[in-house]
């Protein structure tokens, strides 16, 4: 007979990959917009707080998907 896991173990399982699924899903739509402008110049100015913005974001993002688990 299998034993079962706690339930607090259960629900962990559950949601183990919906934090690094999240950060592939952004990862590719990221490659998705770049492929869809490939070939265009680029003429913009670099932004600093937006740059730091999607930096917290994506640390945040690995952080809870390596503290909920693979």
């Amino acid at each position: 007979m299998v034993k079962e896991l706690p339930i607090e173990n259960q629900r962990r399982q559950d949601s183990m990959n919906i934090w690094f699924t999240i950060y592939l899903l952004l990862q590719v739509m990221g490659l998705g917009i770049s492929l869809g402008k490939h070939g265009e110049p680029k003429n913009e100015d670099y932004n600093f707080f937006t740059s730091l913005i999607g930096g917290i974001i994506s640390t945040v993002i690995v952080y809870m998907a390596i503290k909920v688990g693979f």
